[in-house]
């Protein structure tokens, strides 16, 4: 058993708690939170700015993403548009990007600010977008129109002739002064830009004299224009044809000799182009300007056309495991067995090959996992960047009835949040099985969980599953009004006779079981359940035709069923494809049925027949024709567009609006009188309603921008509500006097008191959580803190510049729930006592001060490649009102590059010097600020920059292991210590073959010989990387100053003979390397509250027949608490460490209150064995994967009673340790 605690020596290092975070005075107004959001659907292209600064992408998800391409830093989320995205297009110069989206609009951006320039007018959901001549135009492609738009006015010119044919294909030429456009009707027509008058057409391929192909009738596979703005065609891949664009006239003809073209790619001028036939076995390589093959490539290992280099016009070949590079003569340049695989994906549309900014080489672009961005060396195959985010994609959001859970389904997990303490909470996933839906119930704190094969009931305020049952896969479920009992459809085809039959349970909720089983013919879909329970609605759609069906499920017999008008369509190879989800209500007397019909979703009211009504059993499928007793075009009704009944006054409310408008009105109708009772004032946006508040007889409705309340009273608005940019309303939630919002990375919670913030909720894929508001205040859990950063004048600072400022769970919580005052007083009680820690108070910390500034006069682009090992940094130092700086701190890769201490030096004002760096290989990222006399920090001017340095000397790994069994003392022999070191040795020898190791055991163990393995750590240089680890006892001593146990030392007087904590960390301190680790495998090895000492367990404690028994003299007092962790527990699990040490990361062993097992059985430490079990189970490992890998198996196998934690760790800077 292994005692530690940890004294913070405030004085000596005073300036670990400077303020840094005083910038608001000068800051606070113009900081921005960034989260860490990346795509969450497919990544459509993207663009890399000439300069190689900037990569933006674009998604489905309908937001671009405008990234450092150098770093892969994520910079500005473009968030406007409400649909997906379908183009993008960069200017020439990389100032802007613009983006196309399916809502009809178009967007401009600014690229190094991520400012909105411009946003279009609605139209049509635009397909395609091409950037015309000069960057001022833009050509917008529609399914029916083509328009040349500007991109400043609503300026617009629409395409001559054009409007009544579908687009199918489309190409600009290289000058831009001419388009090639596809349509299903008049077949190829030419027109010319900017003024897009038609030139021409022609609609036939001539194959000799005699035959020829109707190009109306066959759909192209490419179109494009080549350097001499000749157009070439392709039909189905088994032909290509060229046209003179002046002239209109054929220029060849080339017919496919084994099947079709396929995977056809050209070089950058368009001069030539790569195409395979179908057996896949040989490429070819097509001259443009001569008209023919000019090359054949044998392609025996069947690889991918990946790209034509644009260095030089090679042709690169690829599959997952080997790389070639061709001339375009036909000769084998290079081939290579890639020493990582790339993913199946390389393959797909969107990669492509980019010039690198580290060599003269090329990378390839790679859409891996659709919504990530990889940049990889491609003739090695090593990755070199990846642009992706922490957050994936919501698929739906819901709260519960008291308002007090909030629900959100992911696609690889699902979440609940307790509004009351601000935590995330993940549901259970089986297996690869997760949760896929979720329905409330009649208890405000229950839902029902459906996965793939199973549902469970699950229990909220008590986070245990009431009960796990089978169901059939993919089964829908439907919950019942009351939300006691629910319905389960599954559909089966018979094999022979290929008819669906549709099978529906009713099962309690209380325990899951079956009580009532129907079967039902067809495919049912979107059933909905009257209130009464004993109605079932559904439609059944197939091929050519939807109807609707009334089934009384407690009689078992349809009530009726007939066909939804304009839903029919004659052709059945056509088909027809809705664009809303259908719907169905019930009157509360069973008299009406509710339904959508037609193209839109339009509201249909049918009466039904009496109850009593009945048919022939054996003919359920036939078609009866109901009452209509209302059917208006233009009046909406869909599950995305709800309506609202007053049942008791027969009356329903509906969204109405006039044809080609997005006005709208809010219609009140009698169903049993068929008279319209009144409309609201039109407004200027299309509504959904979205909430009825029968006590005030009050409408809640809402836009794609705004919430409204309306007083049915007075027929009037009365209130709105801005709702934030690419955010969409979800529901009302009165009870809290709120909405819910939501995005597709996030939910927000908008409260109806305009002066509170916006609220919003994120989850990690890491199993983070993030809770913010509009503010930039946020609760996190810690390791989501690092994912955080900061904008300021469009320069981006990582999180822990603010996070002393901003990390502020007490003000959120307050914010949101003002009810839990124990809880927030917690959190304000942690809040302070971090303070306390860092030396600081609210006093200081709202001070409002200037600071000194620390200004670097290199001039540089964040990322840019150096080629010397040294960099000299150019500094000018502007203190504040004539007061001296004393020292500069400069951190690279999170080391500080002259010790903790820093660089002391009196500097004057306006004071310039140099302070020559050696850069490590690869990345370099620099963070430097400077410290006056009265201990005031500066901002941390940030940047990166890279080196490139060549592999002569190899890094080295340098292993410091201390262990120690035997004691002068016999009583406090341990075990498995000096085991603990030699195995850890063994094993990283296995992977560090030049490795140096330096171990001390037992009787060597003393305070000389430790302090003297620093000398060898001088000699080390930038790039090694160090480890050092302690296995022993730790103790503390009268003043709970805290001690590592030497083979000498005084139990009782640990400061004689024993080695302080401090000396310890010390042998990491201005030492070359930057890439250190610190393992200490001792009881209490986490910090230890001074304060709250008197509540450690006393170690006078036996733990199991693993563990041994430690004598103390330590007097334990336990104090009461309130269920909750006291203030530096809590002050633990809610902020991370931003203070500066060493640079080095340090895991220790359990937590400054827990014990550090040995066990037999492990012949090990438990947590050294859990360290060399993630290095046996993984080929690699960063040192932050080390970390969550240890701490959760420590935790299995100590069942909770043992959990590592970080002393410190180098915040935004991971290493590769394994």
């Amino acid at each position: 058993m292994r005692l530690t605690s940890i004294k913070i020596p405030m004085k000596k290092y005073l300036f670990i708690v400077l303020l840094s975070l005083l910038q608001n005075f000068i800051y606070a107004q113009q900081a921005k939170l960034t989260l860490p959001i990346g795509h969450t659907d497919d990544i459509i292209d993207y663009r890399i700015t000439p300069n190689n600064n900037y990569l933006v992408t674009a998604s489905k998800d309908g937001t671009g993403k405008i990234w450092n391409y150098r770093t892969g830093k994520f910079m500005y989320d473009l968030k406007l548009h409400l649909k997906k995205i379908t183009g993008i297009e960069m200017s020439k110069d990389g100032s802007f990007v613009v983006l196309s989206s399916t809502d009809g609009t178009f967007s401009k951006w600014e690229i190094e600010s991520g400012e909105l320039l411009f946003h279009s007018s609605k139209k049509a959901a635009i397909n395609e977008m091409f950037l015309l001549a000069g960057d001022t135009t833009i050509l917008l492609v529609t399914n029916y129109e083509v328009i040349i738009s500007s991109l400043s006015e609503s300026e617009e010119i629409l395409i001559d002739g054009y409007s009544e044919s579908y687009t199918r294909k489309i190409a600009v030429s290289p000058d831009e002064k001419s388009i090639a456009i596809f349509t299903e009707r008049r077949g190829l027509g030419i027109y010319s830009l900017p003024d897009g008058k038609e030139k021409g057409y022609t609609n036939e391929i001539k194959v000799d004299s005699v035959q020829y192909i109707n190009l109306s009738e066959v759909l192209p596979d490419f179109l494009y224009f080549t350097n001499s703005n000749e157009l070439v065609y392709s039909v189905n891949g088994r032909l290509m044809a060229g046209f003179n664009i002046e002239n209109k006239k054929q220029t060849f003809y080339y017919p496919a000799q084994n099947g079709r073209l396929l995977e056809s790619k050209f070089n950058k001028n368009r001069t030539l182009m790569a195409f395979m036939d179908n057996d896949y076995d040989e490429i070819k390589i097509w001259n443009t300007t001569q008209k023919k093959v000019i090359a054949l490539i044998p392609n025996q290992k069947r690889l991918t056309i990946l790209k034509f280099s644009d260095l030089n016009s090679n042709l690169i070949l690829c599959n997952s495991e080997i790389v070639q590079e061709w001339s375009t003569d036909g000769k084998l340049l290079f081939e290579r067995r890639l020493e990582e695989e790339i993913p199946f994906e390389l393959l797909a549309k969107k990669s492509g090959l980019h010039k690198s900014i580290l060599n003269n080489e090329e990378t390839i672009i790679n859409a891996i996992n659709k919504d990530v961005l990889q940049t990889i060396s491609w003739k090695t195959g090593k990755l070199i960047n990846e642009f992706s985010g922490k957050i994936g994609s919501i698929k739906k959001s819901l709260v519960s009835k008291n308002g007090k859970w909030l629900f959100e389904i992911k696609k690889n997990y699902s979440n609940y949040w307790n509004l009351n303490t601000l935590t995330a909470t993940r549901f259970p996933n089986y297996a690869e099985d997760v949760v896929n839906n979720i329905f409330l119930t009649a208890s405000d704190n229950q839902v029902l969980l459906q996965y793939e094969n199973l549902v469970s009931l699950f229990d909220c305020s008590s986070g245990e599953i009431i009960y796990t049952k089978p169901i059939d896969p993919y089964s829908n479920i439907l919950m019942l009004q009351s939300g006691d009992a629910y319905l389960t459809f599954k559909t089966w085809k018979n094999i022979n006779t290929y008819k669906d039959t549709t099978y529906v349970k009713r099962k309690f909720l209380i325990n899951g079981v079956p009580n009532r089983e129907w079967i039902f013919p067809g495919n049912v879909a979107n059933a909905a359940i009257s209130n009464s329970g004993n109605l079932l609605a559904y439609n059944i759609s197939n091929i050519n035709e939807d109807s609707i069906f009334i089934w009384d499920i407690e009689n078992n017999r349809k009530v009726i069923s007939f066909f939804r008008e304009a839903q029919y369509v004659a052709n059945p190879i056509a088909g027809y494809y809705l664009k809303y989800t259908p719907d169905f209500h019930f009157s509360n007397d069973n008299k009406y049925v509710f339904y959508s019909e037609g193209n839109n979703g339009f509201l249909s009211i049918a009466k039904l027949p009496s109850i009593n009504y009945s048919i022939k059993q054996n003919v359920p499928d036939s078609i009866s024709e109901p009452e209509i007793v209302h059917k208006e075009i233009f009046e909406y009704f869909s599950k995305e567009i709800p309506i609202n009944l007053i049942h008791n006054k027969n009356i329903v409310q509906l969204t109405t609006r006039n044809e080609g408008s997005d006005e709208s009105e809010i219609l009140a109708y009698n169903y049993s009188t068929s008279k319209e009772l009144f409309r609201l004032p039109s407004y200027e946006e299309f509504q959904r309603i979205m909430f009825f508040d029968s006590i005030k007889n009050q409408l809640y409705t809402a836009t794609n921008t705004e919430w409204l309340l309306w007083d049915l009273n007075k027929k009037r608005l009365i209130n709105n509500w801005e709702i934030p940019p690419a955010m969409k309303a979800e529901s009302v939630i009165l009870q809290n006097q709120a909405f819910l919002i939501s995005s597709n990375d996030r939910i927000g919670i908008q409260f109806m008191d305009g002066e509170k913030p916006v609220y919003f909720f994120s989850t990690l894929d890491n199993d983070e959580a993030i809770a913010s508001n509009e503010d930039g205040y946020y609760k996190v859990t810690p390791n989501a803190a690092i994912n955080l950063s900061w904008n300021i004048e469009n320069k981006f600072y990582d999180f822990d510049q603010w996070d002393i400022q901003y990390n502020r769970p007490d003000k959120v919580l307050a914010g949101i729930n003002s009810e839990n005052k124990q809880l927030i007083t917690a959190y304000k009680n942690a809040y302070l006592k971090r303070l306390k820690k860092y030396g600081l108070t609210e006093t200081i910390v709202s001070n409002q001060e200037q600071l000194p500034q620390c200004i670097i006069l290199n001039k540089l682009t964040d990322g840019d490649v150096i080629v010397d090992s040294i960099f000299n940094l150019k500094l000018k130092i502007i203190p504040t009102q004539n007061v001296d700086t004393k020292k500069i701190l400069i951190l690279v890769n999170g080391c500080p590059v002259f010790g903790r201490e820093g660089y002391n030096k009196i500097i004057k004002n306006g004071e310039v010097f140099e302070i020559p760096i050696k850069l490590n290989n690869g990345l370099n990222s620099f963070k430097i600020s400077c410290i006056d006399i009265n201990n005031v920090e500066s901002l941390r001017e940030q940047f990166h920059i890279f080196h490139n340095a060549s592999i002569n000397n190899p890094p080295k790994l340098h292993f410091l292991g201390i262990g120690i069994n035997q004691f002068a003392n016999p009583d406090y022999n341990l075990s498995w210590s000096v085991k603990d070191i030699g195995d850890l040795a063994i094993k990283l020898k296995s992977k560090y073959p030049n490795i140096i190791i330096d171990t001390l055991f037992d009787k060597n163990v003393t305070k000389e010989n430790i302090l003297a393995l620093k000398q060898k750590l001088l000699q080390l240089n930038e790039d090694d990387k160090v480890i050092v680890s302690y296995s022993g006892h730790g103790v503390l001593s009268k003043d709970f100053d805290y001690f590592l146990s030497t083979y000498s030392i005084d139990f009782t007087k640990p400061e004689e003979n024993g080695f302080a904590y401090e000396d310890l960390e010390n042998l990491l301190d201005n030492i070359k390397p930057r890439q250190k680790l610190m393992l200490i495998d001792a009881c209490h090895s986490g910090e230890v509250d001074k304060e709250e000492l008197d509540r450690v367990e006393a170690s006078k404690k036996v733990l199991d027949n693993s563990g041994i028994v430690h004598k103390s003299s330590i007097k334990v007092v336990k104090k009461k608490n309130l269920g909750m962790a006291n203030s530096f527990e809590l002050m633990q699990s809610l902020f991370v460490n931003v203070g500066k040490g060493t640079g080095a990361t340090i895991i220790s062993a359990a937590g400054g209150m827990q014990y550090a097992q040995e066990r037999g059985d492990l012949k090990n430490g438990v947590f050294t064995y859990s360290i060399i079990e993630a290095m046996n189970n993984n080929s690699t490992l960063k040192v932050s994967e080390l970390k969550k890998m240890v701490g959760e198996r420590v935790i299995q196998l100590t069942n909770g009673l043992q959990k590592p934690t970080s002393r410190n760790e180098t915040n935004n800077y991971d290493w590769v340790i394994w």
